[in-house]
């Protein structure tokens, strides 16, 4: 090929470069041309520029000396060859201050700007052409330039959640506590290789139930049944209007209103996994068999402590939707395959849940002829969106909903034990399965743990060992060391000593905002031990929790009204544990 490499050659001013069978800067004066792009930008503030294919960098000091003080350039190249036949000439027309990066990964690039500014530096990213160079990875670099400015949505998303829920999930971690005290944590709970259905409350949920009930009657006898179910809290209510038993719930909300999803089940037969920072009166829901996972919503010092201490459970990544939390459990309880159900990301104008579940009652019991249950009001709200789904059926999502999709596809695109069995529902991108498929393997799963209690003699019988149950279903699930009264009595003391601590800095720190203690320089030392009271603050929350100095009176007295809240809530836990 005459191309193989890039060939730079003089102009008038400057380089050209010929590429691929391309000419990439103009043979007479490729300055002046590139000059011309870079004045088309307009300079705004808080804006990341994103060079794409830069070549020689000629452009590039228009743009550099009109920028804000709080925006940046950044310079990026798909192709090595070009990247390293334009380097040197790059930083001899651009400053070395500038970063100019090969780069051909959206996770590369969005690691590069976090690490080099920090998240929520930027509120927008502009791509910037100034040549030919980025014809040769179009695509890629729409691509790059797409996931970098998702990546930073979410930053901001992230900060506003902070600001408003920071408080509450601070609040429900302190009151929690006590009960993480008698409880094991997530990775204590096992269920072998046995197959797991997971259920999101999705509308598609009910096609699938009322399937799987007239093709598997076993399905409602726990004991009988070949495969394990954990459905999301809001899909809890669809298997108890079919008298289904599940073996897991995953409980997340922080906010009272999924209590709603548990009224009606009577003694719970299920397990609970929930979330150290949930709504407390979750706890009520399954007394008795209770795993507590950790999702960090922000980096707090109160938290490093409970690390430090061995105080934290399972922590599992912070995904926003309970659906992808529920997947992310069940792919850790189980080494067999999990067949993914109700994990909808869409709904209809008559469906935004599952029939049975709370929201949808709630509006089926109060629809009027004036507002019925198919309502034009949610297909035209400003940001639904119209799509096909994987089945042809055409589908309304938004953008909350979409990103989970994104997200969804990002975390387990590629996992191997995942299996879609929905009738409808916006595209995960994991293996196409059926209903016949999970019987199938649930029936072949059922014939091998019959097989092996057959060969070991224990046929129907129960071993425990080492704080495991197994039975002969082939089922293992870690059973808690409830006996080991020595083991939860020393981790409650641990929990008491810690909340002792939060105590008496809290009535410390109020003393000396009342006026009441002097500060002896102990000021700065507490704000910073206390995180917690400060981190949702909108100015701390987009800042990465960077807090004002003591000298701000506003941001003081802010603190002054968060004390006696927290203050009770940590009383709370040191006297009703």
């Amino acid at each position: 090929m005459i191309h193989e490499v890039p060939r730079p050659r003089p102009a008038r001013r400057g380089l050209s470069l010929a590429y691929q069978g391309k000419t990439l800067l103009s043979t007479i004066d490729p300055i002046a041309q590139s000059e011309k792009a870079a004045l088309t930008y307009t300079v705004r503030p808080r804006t990341l520029y994103l060079v794409v294919s830069p070549l020689f960098g000629y452009g590039l000091p228009l743009l550099i000396n009109s920028l804000p003080v709080d925006s940046a350039l950044l310079a990026i190249e798909a192709d090595p060859l070009l990247f390293t036949a334009t380097q040197v000439e790059f930083y001899r027309t651009v400053p070395q201050n500038i970063p100019y990066i090969s780069i051909r990964t959206a996770e590369d690039l969005c690691g590069f700007v976090r690490s080099a500014w920090g998240p929520r530096h930027f509120r927008r990213v502009e791509l910037v052409i100034l040549n030919a160079g980025w014809t040769l990875n179009e695509e890629l670099y729409k691509t790059l330039v797409q996931a970098l400015q998702h990546d930073i949505a979410i930053d901001w998303s992230n900060a506003m959640t902070l600001t408003r829920m920071g408080r509450l999930y601070a609040r429900n971690t302190l009151r929690n506590l006590p009960a993480l005290a008698q409880s094991p944590s997530l990775d204590r709970l096992n269920f072998g290789q046995a197959p797991v259905l997971i259920a999101g409350a999705g509308p598609s949920l009910d096609e699938v139930l009322d399937r799987l009930l007239k093709a598997y009657p076993e399905i409602t006898n726990k004991a009988q049944r070949s495969f394990r179910i954990i459905c999301v809290d809001t899909a809890l209510q669809s298997f108890i209007a079919r008298a289904i038993p599940v073996d897991l719930v995953v409980a997340l909300e922080a906010q009272i209103w999924n209590l709603k999803d548990f009224i009606g089940y009577g003694k719970a037969d299920f397990a609970l996994a929930m979330d150290l920072s949930a709504h407390p009166g979750t706890i009520q829901a399954a007394k008795d068999e209770i795993y507590f996972f950790f999702t960090p919503w922000t980096e707090l010092a109160f938290l490093s402590r409970l690390e430090q201490r061995n105080l934290l459970p399972t922590l599992i990544p912070p995904m926003g939707s309970v659906g992808l939390t529920a997947t992310a459990i069940a792919l850790r309880v189980t080494q067999g395959p999990v067949y993914i159900a109700g994990l909808d990301f869409a709904f209809t104008a008559e469906l935004y849940h599952a029939k049975s579940s709370p929201g949808y009652q709630r509006r089926y019991c109060n629809q009027t002829r004036l507002e019925p249950l198919s309502s034009v009001t949610t297909a035209f709200r400003q940001d639904i969106s119209k799509i096909a789904a994987k089945s042809g059926r055409l589908l309304l999502t938004d953008r909350a909903l979409q990103r989970y999709q994104d997200l969804f596809i990002r975390e387990f695109r590629g996992e191997v034990r995942l299996t879609d069995i929905r009738p409808w529902g916006l595209d995960l991108q994991i293996r196409q399965g059926t209903l016949e498929e999970l019987l199938g393997h649930s029936a072949d799963h059922s014939l091998a743990a019959a097989s092996g209690c057959k060969t070991a003699g224990t046929a129907g019988r129960a071993s425990r060992a080492g704080g495991e149950v197994s039975t002969a279903e082939g089922h293992k699930a870690s059973a808690p060391q409830r006996g080991d009264m020595a083991a939860m009595n020393e981790k409650a003391a641990a929990l008491q000593a810690l909340l002792a601590e939060e105590l008496a800095s809290l009535q410390r720190l109020r003393a000396i905002l009342s006026g009441e203690a002097p500060a002896a320089g102990e000021l700065e030392r507490l704000l910073d031990y206390c995180d917690y009271l400060w981190a949702h603050f909108p100015e701390c929350a987009a800042a990465g929790r960077q807090r004002p100095g003591t000298e701000d009176i506003s941001f003081l007295k802010r603190i002054r009204a968060e004390l006696d809240y927290f203050i009770k809530m940590v009383e709370l836990g040191l006297t009703h544990p």
